[in-house]
């Protein structure tokens, strides 16, 4: 396993961080940690749609 550091800081919101130490398997390729992070981005965010 190596330990990966996922990091978001939301522009919008003075001062928010969101960070997490994530292990992954070592034979994980860039473009598998790209998509584990992507997903743990979308993770992160708290965001919906109405119809108005």
């Amino acid at each position: 396993m190596k330990k990966h550091l996922f990091h978001i800081a939301v522009s919008f919101a003075a001062g928010v961080n969101f960070q997490e130490v994530v292990e992954l398997p070592a034979d994980y390729s860039e473009v598998d940690v790209e998509e584990e992070f992507k997903e743990w981005v979308w993770n992160q965010l708290d965001a919906y749609r109405s119809e108005l």
